[in-house]
């Protein structure tokens, strides 16, 4: 346009215009006020800086220490900055975040759940935090919870906050109806208390060998998948690992740090070469879907939603080390159970109750759910995939002659009894302690409750 010499015609901007809304960084807003103040996206890594490991724990902010001398002079600073950015509110300041953002380079919503700057729990601001009643009874809630060994006594004004917060903001999934029935006070403390506990080493394990494929699976959309990228892949999960890792964590569950990231690097690669003779072609990854059956609402998340020339398959990846057999997968044994079975399964109920609005399966239908699970002791990924619907067909054994049939849509209709029944019961508060001692041998409650 100089080049040219030609003007572009722009109106005028009237600065002195009421009402209008000012976009600045907090640096730039020094010395200024605004009636109203918006603090977006507080959260950890983004007004303070990253130190040291995490395991995404936070304690209530009681009896926040000083800040004393020795204080990192960094953090003093983006301190003092979250503090300019708070002052500039003459009549109210809204500090908002979120549990995940957008991420820009992969243009997918960000695994990793978000935490709230250090900052906002220093700040004494409990007193105009809206619905105070509730975050009362949260309190009263954790002091009866830091109580070894008690007997759960549910008085009538705790009972009727727990139905309202089952019925607002209860979203049922496969991994919650499982823990549901393994022990309802587990469920309780997890789910409906929201009681903070750190992911089991295997748990961070599996995450991470999920996020790895997951980026195999892009790199191969735009042709980059090969060694260096695999390469690139480990190493990344590997840095990832290091930070999440809490050195107790290891103790107690006595892990070595070795072990894990031997673990993680042999998944991959089992993977990878698995990937390579696999032409199914990657659409989506980590999508999340939330419904609704029978009133209740239910969610989900798909590790990955593929497509091949006959439909679409729902893939549900698994680093388990106790691989099951056909047999115990559709639970015909007297010990096992259809735990992985459910899971899958649960997925053709999300996928029915938003078929019809969500545009991702619009003109397409998912036939199939897989099952991948990655064998680090044979090397290879064994897969367990049904229909949505008719006859399973199967083989006890893959060298037996003979094929047997199991029932998809019967199944289907237990699941959906199960979910009924298990939100009923929830609804009920029915969150007695389990029985099977042997279940509570890696819950994280094992010794609040004095098992």
């Amino acid at each position: 346009m100089d080049d040219r010499d030609i003007a572009l015609p722009v109106d005028p901007i009237d600065i002195d215009l009421e009402n209008k809304v000012n976009i600045i960084t907090a640096h730039s807003a020094k010395g200024l006020e605004f009636r109203k103040v918006f603090i977006y996206q507080a959260v950890e890594n983004k007004w303070e800086k990253y130190r040291g490991l995490n395991t995404g724990i936070k304690l209530p902010p009681l009896n926040t220490p000083k800040i004393t001398d020795d204080t990192d002079s960094t953090e003093i600073d983006e301190r003092r900055l979250f503090y300019v950015a708070v002052t500039r509110g003459k009549d109210s300041v809204y500090i908002t975040y979120s549990k995940r953002y957008f991420d820009a380079d992969t243009g997918e919503v960000d695994t990793d759940e978000k935490i709230p700057s250090r900052f906002i729990s220093e700040m004494n601001v409990s007193k105009h935090i809206q619905h105070t009643d509730l975050v009362a009874k949260h309190l009263e809630i954790t002091k009866l919870l830091l109580e070894e060994n008690h007997t759960l006594h549910i008085s009538d004004h705790n009972k009727s906050y727990l139905r309202k917060l089952i019925t607002q903001d209860l979203s049922l999934s496969a991994t919650r109806i499982n823990k549901y029935q393994q022990c309802h006070y587990k469920f309780l403390l997890e789910d409906i208390y929201k009681v903070p506990v750190y992911d089991s080493v295997h748990a961070i394990l599996g995450n991470l060998v999920h996020d790895g494929i997951r980026f195999m699976y892009i790199k191969r959309n735009h042709g980059r998948l090969n060694d260096d990228a695999l390469f690139e892949i480990i190493n990344l999960q590997i840095q990832k690992l290091q930070q999440r890792l809490d050195v107790g964590m290891i103790i107690e569950e006595q892990t070595s740090y070795d072990v894990l990231k031997n673990d993680l690097e042999k998944s991959l690669k089992i993977y990878y070469e698995y990937l390579l003779n696999n032409p199914i072609k990657y659409l989506r990854s980590e999508q999340w879907i939330r419904g609704v059956v029978d009133g209740i609402k239910i969610t989900g998340r798909i590790d990955l939603l593929a497509e091949d020339e006959y439909g679409l398959i729902v893939i549900d990846f698994k680093t388990s080390q106790n691989i099951p057999s056909i047999y115990e997968f559709l639970g015909l044994g007297k010990r096992s159970d259809k735990t992985h079975l459910r899971q899958i399964l649960f997925y053709k109920l999300l996928i029915d109750s938003v078929s019809h609005h969500l545009a991702l399966f619009k003109n397409k239908t998912v036939n199939r759910l897989r099952l991948e699970y990655i064998d680090i002791k044979a090397g290879t990924v064994k897969i367990i995939e049904v229909p949505t619907q008719g006859m399973f067909e199967y083989k006890l054994r893959s060298n037996s002659k003979t094929t047997k049939s199991h029932d998809i849509d019967m199944e289907i209709k237990v699941l959906q009894q199960d979910l009924k029944m298990t939100y009923e019961s929830i609804l009920s508060l029915d969150f007695s302690r389990t029985e099977d001692r042997s279940i509570c041998k890696n819950c994280p409650f094992r010794h609040h409750c004095g098992r």
